[in-house]
């Protein structure tokens, strides 16, 4: 299949941002999360529990946990 410069199919097409995009990605297929921040769900949350037993669970600027991996893993 060939596609032309005239004929590209945008990518990055969702409206969320932010923590409702990590809320969606979580919430989603569990493929989405795999896609976009190359480990599985279960890994993922595992990583979480390891950071909230070392003492990082705090927010940093209004920045929750959550969204401060996925955007280290993006």
């Amino acid at each position: 299949l060939f596609f032309s410069a005239s004929t590209l199919i945008p990518y990055h097409t969702s409206i969320l941002t932010g923590e409702a995009w990590v809320y969606k990605l979580l919430d989603g297929h569990l493929q989405c999360i795999k896609n976009n921040l190359s480990i599985q769900k279960e890994q993922f949350e595992a990583l979480i529990s390891i950071l909230c037993d070392c003492s990082f669970s705090r927010s940093h600027c209004g920045i929750s946990i959550k969204d401060q991996l996925t955007i280290f893993l993006y």
